[in-house]
C-alpha cells in the first residue's frame, strides 16, 4: 500500500476515534454510571449494523440503504474503507462524520454543563 494511503487511513481512523470518544462521553453523562457498560455495546452494535459495517449498504433494500446514510457509522465506514478498496471519495461520508461528531460533542458539553451546574 502506498505511503499516502497509510496517512489518509490513519487520519480517518483517528477522526473515527474522536467520534467514539464523544459518543462515550455523551452516554456517560446521560445515563447512570452503572448502566453505561451494559447499554453502550448494544447501541454500538446497532449503529454498526445500520451503518453497513457487517453487511455492505449496497446489499440493503432501498429504504434501509437510504436510512443507513443518516447513521453515525456510515460516514466513518466509507472513509476508512475507500483508500483500501480503491473507490472514489464521497463528501457525504465526511459530512456525515462531521455532523455526528458535532452532535455528540454538543450533547456532551450540554450534559457536562448541566451536571456541573448541580454541584
Amino acid at each position: 500500500m502506498p505511503a499516502d494511503l497509510w496517512v489518509i487511513t490513519a487520519i480517518c481512523v483517528w477522526t473515527g476515534s474522536l467520534l467514539f470518544s464523544a459518543f462515550g462521553l455523551f452516554l456517560g453523562y446521560s445515563l447512570p454510571p452503572e448502566n453505561v457498560p451494559q447499554i453502550l455495546p448494544l447501541i454500538l452494535t446497532l449503529f454498526a449494523f445500520a451503518g453497513g459495517l457487517f453487511i455492505p449498504v449496497s446489499h440493503f433494500p432501498h429504504l434501509y440503504a437510504t436510512l443507513a446514510k443518516f447513521t453515525p457509522l456510515y460516514g466513518l465506514n466509507g472513509l476508512v474503507h475507500y483508500p483500501l478498496t480503491g473507490g472514489t471519495f464521497t463528501w457525504l461520508w465526511a459530512l456525515n462524520l462531521g455532523v455526528w461528531l458535532g452532535l455528540f460533542v454538543l450533547g456532551t458539553v450540554w450534559k457536562f454543563r448541566r451536571d456541573t451546574a448541580r454541584a
